[in-house]
């Protein structure tokens, strides 16, 4: 019933913005003679105009990535700190603090989908990170001689680079919802009202607050 009605509603829209097409006067003949004589300068009408599209104001957003930019920083910090120190402990940390804080922080605002969203790019931004510094590695390959000192400095910088961009995709563009508007607090009323008879006089105020 609200497709048909719909269906109609549209169809008288688009029906009340065409307009009617103009008939075509016909050609006047001349005095004595029975040929034709048709205006060259006579238009057909044009193309109906289309109907203007009324786009929708765009709902207002906000921003609750706040928990993840701070597990992500303190993340990417033992992650670094851990390869480094050469402690593996600190560096798988990390990792968890990289593949878990923000899915946590979107279940924690009543977004699942959005949590899984975000895990499945954790794991994919990791994935990539784990495979840009073994290319580097395996593209060096050193048999322990004195002469083979490759710096994985390119490779560090690589990896690191995916993790940020995975961690600004996540925080900056999934973690933002509808903002919620304030309800409207009730302002107090006051309606009085006097009933008069032959034998009755009544008044009575009454309120809201």
């Amino acid at each position: 019933m609200a497709h048909t009605m719909f269906a109609w509603l549209l169809a008288a829209t688009l029906a009340w913005s065409i307009p009617p097409r103009q008939a075509v006067p016909a050609p006047a003949l001349a005095p004595g003679n029975n040929e034709c004589q048709c205006d060259a300068s006579a238009q057909l009408p044009g193309p109906p105009p289309t109907p203007s599209v009324v786009r929708p104001a765009e709902e207002p957003t906000r921003w609750y990535g706040g928990p993840s930019v701070v597990v992500d920083v303190l993340s990417f910090t033992m992650i670094g700190g851990g390869g480094t120190a050469n402690s593996p402990e600190l560096l798988l940390l990390g990792a968890a603090g990289f593949a878990f804080g923000s899915p946590i922080n979107h279940l924690a605002q009543g977004h699942p989908g959005r949590a899984a969203g975000s895990f499945g790019l954790r794991v994919l931004g990791g994935g990539a990170a784990t495979g840009v510094l073994l290319l580097d590695v395996l593209s060096h390959p050193c048999d322990g001689e004195p002469f083979c000192h490759h710096s994985p400095a390119l490779g560090l910088a690589g990896a690191a680079l995916v993790l940020i961009a995975t961690m600004v995709i996540d925080d900056a563009v999934l973690a933002r919802a509808p903002a919620l508007t304030p309800p409207r607090l009730a302002r107090p009323t006051i309606a009085p009202a006097v009933v008069v008879g032959p034998n009755l006089a009544l008044a009575s105020l009454a309120g809201s607050f």
